[in-house]
């Protein structure tokens, strides 16, 4: 099975990414190994070490590398800003709130703690994957207590998911502008 993983940072994805390609019967591909392997940086900033990939060119030599293979896993945040061969999209979910507790923990600055969980609650990931995948191939899977490899393969392979909907705190103006300001 052709499995693309994707998601906002701390959703879980690399918790899941390697025994969900055992599963599918397949390599893992990392897309962040994939970039830095061949150098597809476009530059770099800021103190935490951000990197702006080619995302153009990744999905070219992307889908040159999957072309012919029946099984694999691509994960990576990145990988629904593109399309690629695949039989299902599985956008992992998180709670804004447990997403942002992660993100701190990993040391995450302010700045890329509010752009993350504010991308999360505005379906970031999951709209890019629909524009670039088609609807019928995108699942979501609650991560935010945690999921197994089995699990995700699970509802790959049936192309059911989990109803995530984070709309209710968009609504709540206090943990918003919490999250917009500078």
């Amino acid at each position: 099975m052709r499995i693309i993983l994707t998601g906002t940072p701390g959703t879980g994805k690399t918790a899941v990414a390697a025994r969900l390609a055992a599963l599918a019967g397949g390599p893992l591909v990392d897309l962040n190994g994939f970039a830095r392997s061949r150098k597809l940086f476009l530059k770099e900033k800021g103190s935490f070490g951000e990197k702006t990939v080619d995302v153009a060119k990744m999905g070219k030599l992307l889908a040159g590398e999957l072309r012919g293979k029946k099984s694999f896993v691509v994960e990576g945040h990145l990988a629904c800003e593109f399309s690629a061969p695949a039989d299902a999209v599985v956008v992992l979910r998180c709670d804004p709130r447990v997403l942002e507790k992660r993100l701190k923990k990993r040391g995450y600055p302010g700045k890329k703690i509010r752009e993350n969980v504010l991308a999360e609650l505005l379906d970031y990931c999951l709209i890019k994957a629909e524009v670039n995948y088609g609807k019928p191939k995108i699942i979501q899977v609650d991560s935010t207590r945690g999921t197994t490899a089995a699990a995700v393969f699970s509802k790959a392979r049936r192309l059911r998911g989990d109803r995530v909907d984070w709309s209710r705190q968009l609504l709540d103006a206090k943990s918003l502008k919490r999250l917009v300001k500078e």
